[in-house]
């Protein structure tokens, strides 16, 4: 079965860019700010930051942590034509529409 993921959308990396500019932040900056609950106390790897403003697929729990450090809310970033079910969000998320998962 394969992992869930989410892709950023082109409007959601203009703002993450804007964000990341705003802070005055490079991108590997910003991989060393990311928190990433339940791993090591800070940081993530620069190829899943690149993959991220790439508009490739990144695992949600890293791809919320990057949202998170950047002040962004993740729901706004996203693909409206990404599909994510699973414990990293909490969220079920298809074509902009959200439910919780825990009901």
């Amino acid at each position: 079965m394969p992992q869930p993921t989410l892709t950023a959308s082109q409007a959601g990396i203009e703002k993450a860019k804007i964000a990341l500019t705003d802070k005055s932040w490079s991108r590997q900056d910003l991989a060393s700010f990311v928190v990433v609950e339940g791993e090591k106390p800070y940081g993530i790897d620069i190829q899943t930051v690149n993959k991220f403003f790439n508009l490739k697929n990144v695992k949600p729990k890293y791809f919320v942590a990057i949202c998170k450090a950047l002040g962004l809310d993740w729901k706004d970033i996203t693909n409206p034509n990404t599909t994510v079910r699973g414990s990293e969000t909490g969220f079920f998320h298809e074509n902009t529409s959200l439910q919780s998962t825990n009901s």
